[in-house]
């Protein structure tokens, strides 16, 4: 395959080839992947209508496009499994696909309704057990006025002119569709619904993966398994009872810790003194150096005060007598600081000393 590139911009992260005519399958259409390959020493990263976006400069003039038919292939499998999911879940639950995004770590459907795990589980069983019948996956070409007979799982877009190509899953699916596909579900290999999300209007988004992309994700979860059985110095059967006895004793030194810093932030209130005293307004100052200091803030009991705690480059700020919002909206309007707070607290940070905060008390 060859293309024309008629000029080369150079980009943040790519450079921009634009082009006579694009015979690439581009990013985003129909929610698929676009083509990749290379291009003299380049790989293109990115397919638009009429330009390709690449990782180094090339030149103009015809060019010979080398196509990475691997990627072909997996994007083939991830758009026929979209359509055998879309299939099952609108025929055997009622369930509407509005959306389908394909990206190269995963891809994901949107259905108009939220549904239970368990109906995920069965959803992905159903699809992995059609897989294996084989079915003929093909392509039927139709005039406009044709398609208006045909009974298709979703309407065809107002966007779609001229002749509409149908994909069909022998006795399961027709749709409308311009991207890569398989010849059979075998092709396919395998379906793996990884996780779903919450979106808004009461829809759900399914992530999944097929084919490789499928044993790519159980050869990391090995990876991962096999990695916590060294840390945890067990084997996977007895992680659930390892991990759920090393949450116990870090519960349990939580409180001890929690308990310790209360004493010690008890002795260092017991012992505080104010550092400067402007008419009968107290000033308390700590750094704090570890989270007793906290504790500090906390519990801090004193009357007709103004305590500062400074955390590396944030002072969190407290007081029963001066509004400490207001006095941090002076600081932020002299100082380049960032922060907020209430009548009694509030934080600010930035580069600032502690007689930058003290110079607006006194």
């Amino acid at each position: 395959m060859k293309i024309k590139v008629l000029t080369v911009k150079n980009q943040k992260d790519s450079y921009k080839a634009i082009l006579e005519s694009n015979p690439l399958y581009p990013d985003g259409k129909g929610g698929q992947l676009g083509d990749r390959g290379k291009v003299q020493n380049s790989n293109i990263i990115f397919v638009g209508k009429d330009y390709i976006l690449t990782d180094n400069p090339i030149e103009t003039g015809e060019i010979e496009v080398n196509l990475d038919l691997k990627n072909r292939e997996d994007i083939a499998k991830q758009h026929t499994a979209q359509h055998l999911l879309s299939a099952i879940l609108k025929d055997h639950h009622d369930l509407n696909t509005v959306g389908f995004r394909m990206s190269e770590n995963y891809s994901t459907i949107d259905i108009d309704k939220r549904v239970t795990q368990q109906l995920i589980e069965e959803i992905e069983y159903k699809s992995n057990q059609i897989i294996n019948e084989d079915l003929k996956v093909f392509e039927k070409t139709y005039s406009q006025d044709e398609t208006h007979k045909l009974n298709l799982r979703k309407g065809i877009s107002k966007k779609i002119t001229g002749d509409v190509r149908v994909i069909y899953i022998d006795n399961l699916d027709a749709s409308a569709c311009g991207g890569f596909h398989v010849k059979s579900t075998l092709e396919i290999n395998m379906i793996k619904i990884i996780k779903t999300e919450n979106i808004k209007n009461e829809y759900m988004r399914i992530y999944y993966l097929a084919g490789k992309r499928v044993f790519n994700y159980f050869k990391e979860l090995e990876k991962i398994t096999n990695d916590l059985g060294n840390l945890l110095k067990t084997n996977k059967e007895d992680f659930t009872l390892k991990v759920s006895k090393l949450i116990e004793e870090n519960d349990l030194q939580k409180k001890e810790l929690e308990s310790l810093y209360s004493y010690k932030a008890e002795n260092i209130l017991s012992n505080l003194k104010p550092i400067e005293i402007f008419g009968n307004i107290k000033i308390f100052f700590l750094e704090k150096k570890d989270n007793s200091f906290e504790y500090v803030q906390k519990s801090f009991d004193k009357n007709n005060f103004l305590f500062i705690l400074k955390d590396e480059d944030t002072y969190k700020i407290q007081s029963d007598v001066i509004n400490v919002g207001n006095l941090i909206k002076i600081i932020n309007n002299k100082y380049s600081t960032k922060g907020g707070g209430g009548k009694t607290n509030g934080q600010i940070k930035g580069n600032l000393k502690l007689e930058d905060i003290l110079q607006y008390i006194k």
